[in-house]
């Protein structure tokens, strides 16, 4: 099943809210929003991939 545009529009603007959302980094303990979580979580995962760090901290939602 396809989305109207009415849909889809609806859709993205959601999942813009969302990204916009701020939680705090269990890790670090500050602020910050779904969107620069990802690139945070980015640069995790790479510097464990690259040996910097013995364990990738994972993170999880609810």
């Amino acid at each position: 099943m396809n989305l109207t545009n009415d849909g889809r529009k609806r859709f993205i603007a959601a999942f813009e809210r969302r990204l916009d959302h701020e939680i705090t980094h269990p890790l670090f303990g500050y602020r910050l929003s779904y969107r620069r979580l990802f690139e945070v979580q980015a640069r995790l995962l790479s510097r464990f991939l690259l040996g910097d760090i013995t364990e990738y901290p994972n993170f999880t939602t609810r």
